[in-house]
């Protein structure tokens, strides 16, 4: 095996270890979309750390208003989304990768189709809205009929 020494430049592990995967492999969109979606526990933990880190910086801001001890810090521009992270990741757009955690909480069965490649994101979406459909309708065939009044 080869390899290559992590350079922080900028990509965190996961950045620069998912993007030497991808790299070699021939995915569609919806299959990078739940490569993503694998990935997106990862990226939420970085971002609780991110977040941990900055409240830890602002208590310690408080402890000294004055500023004696430490000089101001400019205020960062807000992190993004872990889904945008996992999206940026694997290639595709955050929009996607919340569409595939919507199908995977809706219709987790639909995960193991895209994954395989044999169904797109769409096409996902249009299963889950006729499931939908369905299911009221079933409900609206299940209720008893309207009493009708017979006027002497």
């Amino acid at each position: 095996p080869r390899f290559a020494p992590w350079r922080q430049n900028g990509a965190s592990k996961t950045d620069w270890i998912v993007s030497l995967n991808l790299q070699r492999r021939h995915l569609s969109e919806a299959q990078r979309g739940v490569v993503g979606f694998d990935l997106m526990p990862i990226y939420e933990a970085e971002a609780k750390e991110r977040q941990r880190a900055a409240a830890d910086e602002t208590n310690r801001k408080k402890a000294d208003p004055q500023g004696t001890l430490v000089a101001p810090v400019p205020q960062a521009e807000p992190a993004p989304k872990a889904r945008d992270l996992a999206g940026a990741a694997v290639g595709v757009s955050g929009r996607t990768m919340q569409n595939v955690k919507e199908i995977a909480t809706k219709a987790p069965e639909l995960l193991a189709e895209l994954r395989a490649g044999t169904l797109t994101i769409p096409e996902a979406k249009g299963k889950i809205r006729q499931q939908a459909k369905d299911a009221i309708a079933e409900s609206i065939r299940q209720e008893p009929p309207p009493i009708r009044h017979i006027s002497i």
